[in-house]
């Protein structure tokens, strides 16, 4: 008896970290545009709460900013090929990374 309530406690457990709405392995994955929507409604809620210092929300915008005019460029010669959808997707992770870190930093 003790091992099956062991093992559905477990279970509870995993379905719970798996199936929250970060997880990016189940559901629908999140489109290059709500990633970047994503990261400015982040952006601007830490400089309203003061998470983000008047500087650290100027370098993650720029890097925001100028994603964007990557992806413009990119787009400008027709379509994203899986390649550049890539890359996108990679820098929008270095840079949400980046915005989690500077809004969870000590000062």
């Amino acid at each position: 008896m003790k091992k099956i309530v062991v093992v559905l406690v477990v279970v509870g457990f995993m379905v719970a970290m798996l199936g929250g709405p970060g997880y990016a392995g189940m559901g629908k994955p999140m489109t290059i545009r709500e990633k970047i929507e994503d990261q400015q409604r982040s952006i601007d809620q830490g400089k309203r709460t003061g998470q983000l210092t008047p500087r650290e929300a100027i370098v993650v915008q720029d890097k925001l900013n100028h994603i964007k005019s990557r992806i413009a460029k990119m787009r400008s010669d027709g379509d994203l090929s899986p390649a550049e959808r890539n890359k996108i997707h990679d820098m929008l992770e270095e840079n949400r990374r980046k915005i989690f870190k500077e809004k969870h930093d000590v000062r």
